[in-house]
């Protein structure tokens, strides 16, 4: 029940809610209260603590992301800067020494390798700086559900609601969030860890592990993806250096669809096999490429953003990956929608069985 009642020493009544209750056996009615302006008090308190606990930990992230992009700018320094030394060498030599023409072709072949090798590597470190933010989009709402928990005890606590059985669901809830937060930060640890080797892997493993790093981050675009995968595709080859090659169509897609605001955004996956060869499409609804510049999507340092938010090294990496390490093909094409990505690649599903 809801009543008036004067609090002790005050001079007017205030809202009250109350509980009350007939003890038959006396006829006694036993009731007890709380004013309601002493609980809104209370859940203010609780909110503003709650509320400073959320800033203090979104700016410890946004502070570790900032210093990682700050390496991240450094170190992607130092590695063009000694690409283009090493390159301008080699550029002086072959004019010095012309008599020396072939052998230094072939050691410009290496060296063009190497380079290759090291643009793969700059351009996993300038994504470094986006997959801290991914990090912070993956782990923002964990963040918030730990500190509603602690205020659940603390508030159980205050009104003596505290039990085993409570403290247990609690400790549980908590057991799930954390479990799902190191799950995160060890797929982030394992997409950075260089292949050595090639192996027979499942396409449809690395393209989930590559949605697992940008879910978060589509999902706060409002992009919905649509998944449609064949079975027992298998191909040779690196999976962390093909994840991140459906990391990065995604990641273009995506800004594509959020700078063109495009209403509904959606990327399609589909896999599927074809005369022994396997297929990856990956459709948005963007509204494709221009005609003019199509040629140039797949150039080293080429893209179509301001300098801050692209290297131009995504899409020509991934076409080095799937087509000198994988030998395989990477094209695009505009249909009705917008861009198709297709990677085509030998199915080693025989082989594996």
């Amino acid at each position: 029940m809801e009543y008036y009642w004067r609090k002790p020493n005050a001079k007017t009544a205030t809202k009250k809610i109350g509980f009350v209750k007939l003890y038959a056996p006396w006829k006694w009615v036993i009731g007890s209260g709380l004013y309601i302006d002493d609980i809104s008090k209370s859940i203010k308190k609780e909110k503003s603590l709650l509320q400073k606990r959320i800033n203090k930990q979104i700016q410890t992230i946004v502070l570790i992301a900032l210093s990682f992009m700050f390496l991240v700018g450094i170190l992607s320094f130092v590695i063009s800067k000694n690409i283009i030394n090493a390159l301008n060498f080699h550029k002086q030599k072959v004019y010095e020494n012309e008599a020396a023409l072939k052998t230094k072709i072939a050691n410009a072949i290496v060296e063009s390798q190497k380079k290759d090798r090291a643009l793969f590597y700059q351009s996993r470190l300038a994504q470094m700086g986006e997959m801290i933010s991914m990090i912070a989009h993956q782990w923002k709402q964990p963040l918030s559900e730990i500190s509603c928990i602690f205020m659940e005890l603390e508030t159980a606590y205050k009104f003596k609601k505290l039990n085993d059985d409570y403290i247990l669901e609690c400790a549980k809830d908590g057991d799930k969030i954390t479990d799902f937060m190191s799950k995160t930060i060890e797929n982030f640890r394992n997409f950075f860890k260089p292949d050595k080797t090639k192996e027979i892997f499942d396409i449809n493993l690395a393209i989930d592990e590559a949605l697992s790093i940008i879910g978060a981050t589509i999902e706060n675009s409002n992009v919905k993806i649509s998944k449609e995968l064949g079975k027992n595709l298998l191909i040779l080859g690196y999976p962390n250096e093909f994840a991140q090659v459906i990391l990065n169509i995604l990641l273009n897609a995506r800004d594509v669809l959020v700078s063109r605001k495009v209403i509904e955004p959606k990327i399609h996956i589909e896999t599927y096999e074809k005369n022994n060869i396997v297929f990856i499409e990956i459709l948005d609804n963007a509204g494709g490429i221009k005609y003019e510049i199509m040629d140039k999507v797949f150039n080293p340092y080429f893209s179509t953003k301001d300098k801050t938010n692209g290297t131009g090294l995504g899409l020509y990496m991934s076409k080095m990956i799937i087509e000198k390490s994988m030998g395989g093909t990477l094209i695009v094409k505009n249909e009705n929608l917008g861009a198709k990505f297709i990677i085509k690649v030998t199915n080693e599903s025989d082989r594996q069985a």
